[in-house]
């Protein structure tokens, strides 16, 4: 009865294995668009937090 359930177990993991490899091999260029959206994002709200060393000089 161990073995069942162990086997079992195995089985389960390996088919929430495969519907992931799935998913992303089905939805990979929504989730590369998704992660480019998401870096002009943070590139638009990047602070700087060394600023220029003519910023002084600012007329």
């Amino acid at each position: 009865m161990k073995v069942l359930r162990c086997v079992l177990k195995l089985a389960a993991v390996a088919a929430v294995a495969a519907a992931a490899a799935y998913a992303v091999t089905k939805y990979w260029d929504r989730i590369e668009d998704m992660f480019y959206v998401l870096v002009g994002k943070v590139k638009d709200k990047k602070v700087e937090y060394f600023p220029s060393e003519y910023e002084d000089f600012a007329d």
